[in-house]
C-alpha cells in the first residue's frame, strides 16, 4: 500500500505546518508582550529604545522562528494525528485502522478491503488541517502588541526636544545682571551718575 503510506506522509507533514504556525503565533506574543513591557518602562525611566522599530522587529521575529521550528521538529503522535484526519474527511476510522494493522502480516486481507474503500482521489491534507481563524488571530494579535510597543516606544523621543526647547525658553525670559545688578536698577543708575556729571561740568565756580 504505497499510496496509503504516501498519504500518511502528507497528513503528518500538513499537521507539522499548522502546529508550527500556531506555536509561532504563540512564541510571537510572547515576543510582543516582552517588547511592549520594555517599551513601558522606557517611558517611565525615559529612556528612549535605541532603534525601537528594529529592537521590536528583530525580537518578533526571532520567537517567532523559534516556536514555526518547534512545531515542525518535535514528535508528533501520528495515529491521533491519522484519527483526527478520519473525523475531517469523514473516512470512519479508515486511516487510523490502516496504520494499526498495515504491518500485520494476519490483517493483509483485511487492510486491502479497508484500503479498497477510500476514495479513488486521495484527500488533499489541506482539508483534513486547515489553517484556521487560532493561527491567524495569534499572528494578528503579535503583530498588534509590536505596533504598540513602537508607538509607546517613540514617546520619550517626542517629548525630550519639546522640554529642551522649553528649559531654553526659560532661562532666555531671565532678567540679566549687570555687575551684580539687576537690569533695571543699573540703567537708573547710570542716568544718576550722567545727571551728577552735567552738573559739575556746568558749574561756574570750578572755572
Amino acid at each position: 500500500m504505497p499510496e496509503v503510506s504516501v498519504l500518511f506522509d502528507q497528513l503528518e507533514r500538513r499537521a507539522r505546518a499548522v502546529r508550527a504556525l500556531f506555536y509561532a503565533g504563540v512564541t510571537s506574543i510572547s515576543g510582543g508582550a516582552v517588547v511592549l513591557i520594555a517599551a513601558i518602562l522606557s517611558v517611565i525611566i525615559s529612556r528612549p529604545i535605541p532603534h525601537a522599530e528594529l529592537a521590536v522587529i528583530g525580537t518578533l521575529i526571532v520567537f517567532g522562528v523559534v516556536g514555526f521550528l518547534l512545531g515542525l521538529r518535535l514528535p508528533i503522535h501520528l495515529p491521533t494525528i491519522l484519527l483526527r484526519a478520519d473525523v475531517a474527511l469523514g473516512l470512519d476510522a479508515k486511516l487510523s485502522t490502516l496504520y494499526d494493522i498495515r504491518n500485520r502480516p494476519d490483517k493483509k486481507l483485511f487492510a486491502a478491503r479497508i484500503a479498497a474503500k477510500l476514495p479513488s482521489t486521495p484527500p488533499h491534507p489541506h482539508r483534513a488541517f486547515p489553517i484556521r481563524v487560532r493561527e491567524v488571530s495569534l499572528l494578528g494579535a503579535a503583530i498588534a502588541l509590536a505596533i504598540t510597543a513602537i508607538m509607546i516606544s517613540g514617546i520619550p523621543k517626542q517629548s525630550g526636544p519639546s522640554s529642551g526647547v522649553r528649559s531654553e525658553a526659560s532661562i532666555s525670559t531671565v532678567p540679566e545682571a549687570i555687575d551684580g545688578q539687576p537690569v533695571g536698577e543699573a540703567t537708573n543708575g547710570a542716568a544718576i551718575e550722567a545727571e551728577i556729571d552735567a552738573e559739575i561740568a556746568g558749574d561756574p565756580s570750578d572755572s
